[in-house]
């Protein structure tokens, strides 16, 4: 039951949620992700908010040594527990996906101690239920409680007939409204009726991280990456911030990035010379040094030639180029199709990237599948 009374605003809790964060990425700069980042935290009224939530992949992948990027992360977690526990605002950090997390959120709870901060900040790392100070029963759920989706729904309906149904639910996975179809069974994909109705009784809400496009469905609220982390991400960025109340006239509202780092695409399929440059320069105008621009054409065309010298003409940006090779699906085909007929089936057009995605888990299961997916769909299967 919801219970408000001592939170900064009686009968309000005032919070802000952020997720996949992706410290230490080696595409967008972790400076650029924390100076945002500060931005949009300090733009929040102290005197009203009561409680940030991290729902995952606050890290993109462990170092093993001191980096200027480990510092920076470790200076401005410094500056948060302080500015946490000078406004009284609790820090609530869960593990993300363990191939990028890796435990490090457990930092934040450990440099409180042992600098002595005294700021209220929590890490949890496995399946439980909490009974929060700022007035709401939590159930916390990281990503990796188990790869069996069924599993993992079982054990939380266990716990709510444990502990009771929860006013609030924090976790870090997928549902099978944000992935395509042929990604369903190539991963854990957890099913949103089934997590809309734990949180029904209680009129709650759900937050997860892990997918990075903003999404919402019944009481499921996603809102995506804080920052732009890749090509193919070029949508709004940001987090979500919501007002509950003990009446129930709850609002949400998502609050975009607009300091993300941008990635563009410039499509120059079938251009040649002074085409290629006109449509260069139109698209380039609105852009600034540091951007992150692809090239997205044909392996044959004048642009994939030439492409090497385009950096020399037009510096400051981050250059990349994707081809669209014609072969690919034969390419495709071939690598894998002798262990299609061996098993007795059919490859055809339908089935070849489920049967890709499930190989790939099979054989590698420490890569990520809803990444091989999201490439696949760019491919002319």
């Amino acid at each position: 039951m919801r219970d408000f009374s001592r939170n900064k605003t009686p009968g309000v809790l005032r919070g802000i949620n952020l997720s996949d964060i992706h410290f230490i990425h080696r595409q967008t700069p972790t400076v650029n992700l924390i100076s945002q980042l500060r931005y949009y935290i300090t733009k929040e009224d102290p005197a009203l908010l009561d409680v940030i939530t991290f729902s995952g992949d606050v890290f993109d992948r462990i170092t093993t040594f001191v980096t200027s990027d480990v510092v920076a992360v470790r200076a401005w977690g410094t500056w948060l527990l302080r500015y946490a526990r000078k406004h009284d605002i609790t820090l609530i950090f869960l593990e993300g996906t363990n191939l990028h997390d890796q435990k490090q959120s457990q930092w934040f709870v450990e440099q409180n101690e042992v600098m002595e901060i005294g700021a209220k900040v929590r890490y949890y790392d496995d399946l439980c239920m909490a009974d929060e100070d700022f007035g709401l029963k939590v159930l916390y759920l990281p990503d990796n409680y188990s790869h069996d989706p069924d599993v993992t729904l079982a054990a939380v309906n266990k716990l709510i007939d444990e502990k009771g149904s929860p006013d609030f639910i924090l976790m870090h996975g997928a549902f099978e409204y944000q992935l395509p179809p042929e990604a369903l069974k190539a991963t854990c994909v957890h099913s949103s009726d089934a997590y809309n109705a734990m949180v029904e009784k209680t009129q709650g809400w759900i937050v997860s991280g892990h997918i990075h496009l903003q999404s919402q469905k019944g009481r499921i609220m996603v809102g995506g990456s804080f920052g732009r982390l890749a090509h193919g991400e070029e949508g709004p960025k940001g987090y979500l911030r919501y007002a509950l109340t003990e009446s129930f006239n709850d609002q949400w509202e998502f609050v975009e990035n607009k300091k993300a780092d941008v990635y563009k695409t410039i499509k120059l399929h079938g251009l040649v010379g002074d085409e290629i440059v006109r449509v260069l320069e139109r698209e380039l105008a609105s852009l600034k040094k540091g951007d992150h621009i692809r090239i997205r054409c044909d392996k044959e065309d004048d642009a994939a030639k030439t492409f090497r010298s385009i950096p020399a003409l037009y510096p400051g940006f981050i250059w990349s180029i994707k081809t669209d090779a014609k072969n690919n699906q034969s390419l495709l085909k071939n690598s894998f199709v002798n262990n299609v007929i061996e098993k007795g089936g059919d490859l055809t057009k339908d089935n070849v990237k489920r049967l890709l995605v499930e190989r790939v888990r099979n054989k590698y299961p420490n890569v990520d599948a809803l990444k091989v997916s999201a490439w696949l769909d760019t491919l002319p299967l």
